[in-house]
């Protein structure tokens, strides 16, 4: 299993409410099956959805209360990307240790 802690994200509280809109049209793209023909494999949706249901709901309800302070812990997998690069393949961000659909 994968996973990740929300308070671990890099929550800002001056964009906290622009950020949170976003995970939520990323979230309901997702529903859609938005860049599903990136991934190369086809997602279950009998068990995807209900689970973008329950994050949607997470999202809804974190507060920026709830985030992490500490810088440590945001940056934590890779450290902060001194620059932004996107995937020439898949045309997304990268992280530091490449991209996530690539599976570098």
């Amino acid at each position: 299993m994968v996973g990740f802690d929300l308070s671990q994200l890099p929550w800002a509280s001056a964009s906290f409410d622009d950020d949170r809109a976003l995970i939520l049209d990323v979230i309901v793209a997702a529903k859609a099956r938005t860049g599903w023909n990136r991934l190369g494999f086809a997602p279950s949706e009998a068990w995807l959805q209900p689970r973008l249901d329950q994050f949607r709901t997470l999202i809804e309800v974190f507060a920026i209360a709830d985030a992490s302070q500490n810088n440590a812990d945001v940056w934590s997998y890779g450290g902060k990307p001194e620059h932004w690069t996107v995937c020439p393949i898949h045309d997304i961000y990268q992280h530091s240790y490449g991209c996530v659909l690539c599976h570098d």
